[in-house]
């Protein structure tokens, strides 16, 4: 049960950093959200026109991954990452191990 319970604070913790993240970038380093963004317009550059899929396949993955969506996705593995070195560096004091 103790598992389960960490797991989804450490969730509710990934959602709220993201969105924090996201508030903190805009008011204060709108560069770094900018830099993030053309990582993403990049990334769906690279992988925004898949040959390999058919073309019902292909329609509905140009509609469902864009841009903002690739934002959001990296936002979140960074909230992520934060999470979880803030677990690992201080959860021997929480009881974590």
């Amino acid at each position: 049960m103790g598992i389960l319970i960490r797991a989804i604070t450490k969730l509710i913790a990934t959602f709220a950093v993201a969105v924090g993240l996201f508030a903190v970038s805009f008011m204060y380093f709108p560069q770094g959200i900018e830099w993030v963004n053309m990582a993403a317009q990049f990334m769906g550059g690279a992988i925004g026109n898949p040959t390999f899929l058919g073309e019902d396949a292909a329609a509905l993955f140009t509609t469902y991954v864009t841009d903002s969506t690739l934002l959001g996705v990296i936002v979140t593995a960074i909230a992520r990452v934060l999470i979880e070195a803030v677990s690992f560096l201080f959860g021997g004091m929480l009881g974590d191990r």
